[in-house]
């Protein structure tokens, strides 16, 4: 279901309100039990387009991967979005300024078919999140588009018995971001390409050690913020 509100959803430039966050494309499953759950959600979007007749053909075995990889991004920051404290609501960029674009920065889950993902998880008769479409205010400022689990989302999540651990991040390609100075104070400084040389190849090397280190270790929160026993 869509839901056209003019309430702020995100602003552009990823100024957030309280109860918002930004949508990690980096989130994958690392539990078997996981792995079920988004092959699960995987199988209800793929049964909804056979049903309805939205795809002519199969998918090319790139696209497949590709779309199954965004899927999987896409379910597991919303089961996170359920199991911890804090924001429920996850804003997400859909317009095509902001997807589909080649850079080193790029995230495999950030194609144009992600629009087409979010469009079919939100539909009536799958209703697994609940969507806010983007706009643009009289002023000119581009709220993004928000999203959120539905009931049914959060009732799969504890039919799977998931927890927060179950939820881990991809190792992003390139850990060493250039950023720009930022055009004002409360703006966002911008990533900025850079060709590589040995120095630059010497320090992504570094910091694959340093966040494969800490990937291995054990490392446990005892914030606020921690995972609910029961959804």
């Amino acid at each position: 279901m869509h839901i056209h509100s003019f309430d702020v959803v995100g602003f552009a430039d990823d100024e957030l309100a309280a109860e918002e966050r930004l949508f990690d494309p980096w989130r994958t499953p690392c539990t078997p039990a996981a792995g079920v759950f988004v092959q699960t959600i995987i199988k209800m979007l793929e049964g909804h387009e056979k049903l309805h007749g939205l795809r002519q053909r199969k998918r090319r075995v790139a696209d497949q991967a590709m779309f199954e990889r965004m899927v999987s991004a896409i379910a597991c920051d919303l089961a996170l979005a359920v199991l911890l404290e804090g924001p429920k609501v996850i804003f997400i960029g859909r317009s095509h300024q902001e997807l589909g674009h080649s850079s080193r920065y790029g995230s495999p889950a950030s194609s144009k078919t992600l629009t087409k993902i979010l469009d079919l998880l939100a539909t009536q008769q799958l209703g697994l999140i609940k969507m806010e479409l983007g706009y643009r205010t009289v002023t000119g400022d581009r709220k993004k588009t928000s999203i959120r689990p539905s009931s049914k989302f959060c009732h799969l999540v504890h039919d799977f018995a998931l927890s927060a651990s179950d939820i881990a991040e991809c190792q992003r390609p390139e850990p060493i971001e250039l950023k720009s100075f930022p055009p004002c104070q409360g703006k966002k400084a911008q990533l900025i390409d850079y060709k590589d040389t040995d120095r630059t190849n010497n320090f992504r090397l570094e910091m694959h050690e340093i966040n494969g280190h800490l990937i291995a270790a054990r490392i446990d929160y005892t914030g606020s913020a921690v995972a609910r026993q029961s959804v």
